[in-house]
C-alpha cells in the first residue's frame, strides 16, 4: 500500500508501529474461550499453524475470504452473523487505522 508522498512505501518499523491495535480479538478470544491452542485450531481448519497466527494476528492480508470466515466460524463454533460482526469491526478500525496513518505521513 503505497501511503507516502512520492509513492514510496512504509518501512517495516512503520508498518509495525501501525499494526500494534489490529489483531482480530474477536478470533483469539473465541479461540482462548474453546482453550484451543493456534496450532489445534489451525489443524481443525486445515491451514498452517503461521497462517492462522498471521489472521488472528492481523497481518495476512486486510480481509478475510467468505470460505476462509466460514472455516474458522465452524472450528470457532461461532456462529456466521458473530464471526461476520467480528471481521466488520477489525475492518473498520483498520480502515480507521490507514486514513490516519495517510493523515500522518501525508502532513
Amino acid at each position: 500500500m503505497k501511503l507516502l508522498k512520492g509513492g514510496n512505501e512504509l518501512s517495516l518499523n512503520q508498518k509495525r508501529i501501525y499494526n500494534v491495535n489490529l489483531h482480530r480479538t474477536y478470533l483469539k478470544n473465541k479461540r482462548e474461550e474453546l482453550r484451543k491452542t493456534v496450532i489445534e485450531l489451525a489443524e481443525i481448519i486445515g491451514i498452517s499453524t503461521d497462517y492462522y497466527s498471521q489472521l488472528e494476528n492481523g497481518f495476512r492480508g486486510k480481509r478475510l475470504s467468505v470460505k476462509m470466515l466460514l472455516r474458522i466460524a465452524e472450528a470457532l463454533e461461532i456462529n456466521l452473523c458473530e464471526a461476520i460482526k467480528g471481521e466488520k469491526d477489525f475492518l473498520m478500525k483498520s480502515e480507521k487505522m490507514t486514513k490516519s496513518i495517510k493523515s500522518v505521513v501525508n502532513g
